[in-house]
């Protein structure tokens, strides 16, 4: 059962906002399980729903950076799955938690074939439906679950919550230029923000790609150009350069310049994609643009839901973490149900 927390954040000016936080435990029976993508071993667990197997299942793919089993917003992800009767496989991301690997150095065609690796796995157990397993992919997932689901070619569904048909490039693009209109800067500077940007991607690949390129006096203008963007606090523009690693560069590179359009449109699975009408950091309009397109010309199987009145997050409320907009999670639960028996037999 969920329980409120107190909690408070501290504003600028000294101020104190108050309000609470929505503590969640998965609900259903929980198992800890480990499968491996080659010489990287995930750990997880497999929240399965009251009752007797074999339950049809889904596989969350979490979004940027390290994250883990634990986040609460993934509890309550699949306590909305277990009561509509799926298993839920959730692992901590390559190099988070208890997973090896390192973060850094992989890509989406990495993360993509952790998620095969997960789904492979359940299809191992006699307690899992094999042929009904589906993929969820929140935020940076909603690039890797159709990648995922492209090369396996047979689950059966995907979701992309608050996921993205531009490409990251255009997206952070998006998102830093939201965010500098509304700390209300002159175009000028916004200007010489996305230029600066830019470049800082293409430094990245260039020397990801040949080290011989990272020179010295290039790093010491990119630094001195960032460093002059410190004081208006941006979250989508580094203070500076990370330390040179061609590996990492490398990877941020592949990853910023993925392209998802390829990959939606091989897509032959039922495809949900779920967005919050004021996201910030997701071009919605862009996102469902394209994936009408899709729709028309390419005949795709593609469900789109567009929140009103909410964000990234697809909370009800800033000021109550944890709290998901009315009707989202049972949403996409059903269309899940749904989609089971559309194209499978028997119960979801």
């Amino acid at each position: 059962m969920s329980k409120l927390a107190l909690w408070s954040m501290i504003l600028p000016g000294g101020l104190v906002l108050l309000g609470c936080a929505i503590l969640v435990r998965y609900e259903g029976r929980t198992e800890a399980v480990g499968f491996s993508n080659g010489l990287v071993r995930l750990s997880g667990v497999l929240v399965e729903p009251q009752g007797k197997g074999p339950f049809p299942a889904v596989v969350f793919v979490h979004g940027s950076g390290p994250s883990t089993v634990d986040r609460p917003a993934w509890k309550s992800h699949a306590n909305a799955f277990t009561r509509k009767g799926f298993a839920v496989l959730v692992y901590d991301k390559r190099g988070s938690g208890h997973s090896s690997g390192n973060l850094e150095t992989a890509d989406y065609a990495d993360f993509a074939r952790d998620v095969i690796s997960g789904v492979k796995y359940l299809r191992s157990r006699p307690d899992i439906r094999p042929n009904a397993i589906g993929i969820l992919g929140r935020s940076e997932g909603g690039w890797v679950g159709p990648l995922a689901a492209s090369e396996l070619g047979d689950v059966a569904f995907v979701i992309m919550s608050s996921g993205s048909a531009d490409s990251p490039y255009d997206q952070t693009l998006y998102a830093l230029s939201t965010e500098l209109r509304e700390k209300r800067l002159p175009d000028s500077l916004i200007a010489r923000a996305i230029g600066l940007r830019k470049r800082v991607w293409d430094y990245y690949r260039r020397t990801g790609g040949n080290p011989r390129l990272a020179t010295s006096s290039e790093r010491d203008s990119l630094n001195d150009a960032l460093a002059g963007f410190v004081r208006y606090n941006l979250n989508e523009m580094p203070r500076q350069l990370a330390p040179f690693d061609s590996a990492v560069y490398s990877a941020s590179a592949r990853m910023r310049f993925f392209d998802p359009l390829p990959v939606l449109q091989l897509l032959n699975t039922p495809l949900l994609v779920v967005l919050g009408e004021k996201d910030k950091s997701v071009d919605p309009r862009s996102t469902v643009a394209k994936l009408e397109v899709l729709r028309r010309d390419y005949h795709k199987n593609i469900t789109i839901m567009v929140y009103p009145g909410t964000d990234h997050t697809l909370l009800s409320s800033p000021a109550i973490f944890g709290r998901y907009v009315r009707g989202y999670l049972d949403y996409i639960a059903d269309w899940a149900v749904l989609t089971i028996r559309s194209t499978s037999s028997g119960p979801p």
